[in-house]
């Protein structure tokens, strides 16, 4: 990084420490253990004097062949690296490890030398924001996704992922703890039982894709599974890249009223109807619900208006209808569909670590499902990339006989109103067909009737820990 200069005019040197760089450059000398209590956090590029990333660098080295490191190790692979260019270097690592008689204080020293690091770094990320905010051509909410993903590659690059064994021992069992009081729902529920039963709800930081062809009921499904969590005071965002906010709105109406659709639309409602709509206005309106419908929507947008939600309103769980509908920021028209949805999908997963919550994106598939007898979809019919299926933690399909005029399935059961919610792919269970009743002119989804799993399921009734330890005398707590 360059000098820069001040509102003044004067001359202002980036933070930095030389001497604090020549202090554990010296310590990793003097003391060859000392660097495992630093190699995970301090890289090579944190240090300020080319030389002292060099030798950083070949120190490292060292360490990583299980090498000896001192004065003599240190400048032999400087020379076999072509590194060396300078006359008295030898003198100068000698000089370095003089300086220095414990390598007590190593970590204390090498986070000095991250904190100015990140310091310069900010700084050439906020000259490169200040170029891009100047730039008349450039979109703003374009820059304020670039300025948060440099800030997260940042974040990234600081944090070490170290995490103490025994807290995470600990805090998986409070969370099995906490899971008997739902009925072993770990995660997010949707609200139909035998979904929530097989799957423990939608977990923090997965990515969920649902997909289906057109009319199977893709966005009634998370409709009612977004405005059910709502109704449980759970922060909800909905991205809507297709339907407008108001038309969303119209099916909260109809599901929640369960009346038709068209009938809403016309205001062709009976007194009654009328009535029961003003009653629940409030209510419905009084929702943790936000919802975004702004069209043509970058991948970079997209983040940068989660982040917001998830800063300023705690949002818990994020909608996004539909993944084929966004733009990635690079994409140019000679450019490749298929790279960019999967650069797409695999931001989404990223988004999802990042906030800790899960993200559902609904997803097309390929036309390809209506060539064959069974029209039910596979993974392999997800349009335009493998990589939503590599990327994605649970994969839903929606599938109606009904939609195709099979009145009867393979059993000979009526095929009317029932919806299967295939799940293709599941990183963290069992797939499974579960069946629902869907009834599409209000899109409402229910268990009654067909909550049944097509799978089979473990035998035994599961019991919350207090039950279990009361019918248990030999139960010793841990």
């Amino acid at each position: 990084m360059k000098d820069t200069i001040d509102t003044e005019g004067i001359f202002k040197l980036p933070p930095q420490s030389q001497t604090m760089e020549k202090l554990v450059l010296g310590a990793l000398m003097l003391d060859a253990d000392a660097i495992t209590e630093i190699a995970d956090f301090l890289k090579p590029n944190m240090l300020y004097k080319p030389a002292h990333e060099k030798i950083y660098s070949a120190i490292l080295h060292l360490y990583n062949q299980s090498e000896p490191i001192d004065c003599a190790t240190v400048m032999d692979t400087l020379k076999k690296k072509g590194t060396l260019t300078e006359e008295g270097a030898g003198v100068y690592l000698v000089e370095l490890t003089n300086l220095i008689a414990s390598s007590a204080n190593i970590v204390y020293h090498a986070r000095i030398i991250q904190q100015n690091w990140i310091k310069r770094s900010l700084i050439t990320i906020a000259s490169k924001i200040q170029m891009e905010a100047y730039d008349d051509t450039s979109d703003c909410i374009e820059v304020l996704g670039l300025a948060s993903t440099e800030i997260d590659r940042l974040n990234g690059s600081i944090e070490s992922g170290e995490r103490s064994y025994s807290d995470i021992v600990y805090k998986t069992v409070d969370n099995l703890k906490e899971a008997t009081k739902h009925d072993y729902k770990t995660g997010t529920q949707i609200y139909l039982s035998a979904f929530d039963r097989h799957t423990l709800g939608y977990q923090d930081s997965d990515l969920v894709i649902i997909a289906a062809r057109p009319g199977m009921g893709k966005t009634a499904f998370i409709v009612q599974s977004a405005k059910r969590q709502a109704e449980n005071a759970l922060p909800v965002g909905i991205i809507s890249l297709e339907m407008s906010a108001e038309q969303l709105v119209q099916r909260v109406f109809s599901n929640d009223l369960r009346i038709d659709i068209t009938s809403l639309k016309k205001g062709g409602l009976k007194k009654h109807q009328w009535e029961t709509l003003d009653s629940r206005t409030k209510s419905i309106a009084d929702m943790p619900v936000l919802i975004c419908d702004n069209g043509g929507l970058t991948i970079n947008q997209i983040v940068a208006i989660a982040k917001k939600w998830k800063l300023k309103y705690g949002i818990k769980i994020l909608y996004i209808d539909y993944i084929q509908l966004i733009s990635s920021d690079s994409y140019s028209k000679n450019g490749n569909r298929e790279q960019e949805i999967s650069a797409i999908s695999r931001r989404l997963k990223q988004l999802a670590k990042e906030l800790n919550i899960p993200v559902i994106a609904l997803s097309q598939l390929s036309r390809a499902v209506e060539q064959r007898g069974d029209k039910r979809p596979m993974l392999s019919d997800l349009r335009e990339s493998g990589a939503i299926e590599q990327d994605a933690d649970m994969v839903i399909f929606l599938y109606r006989d009904e939609y195709y005029g099979i009145e009867n399935d393979k059993d000979g059961g009526s095929t009317q109103n029932v919806c299967e919610i295939i799940i293709a792919k599941y990183r963290n269970g069992e797939p499974a067909i579960i069946k629902t009743e869907f009834y599409p002119e209000n899109f409402y989804f229910s268990d009654k009737g067909t909550n049944n799993i097509m799978q089979s399921e473990p035998q035994g009734k599961l019991v919350p820990m207090k039950e279990a330890i009361d019918k248990d005398s030999n139960y010793i707590p841990f």
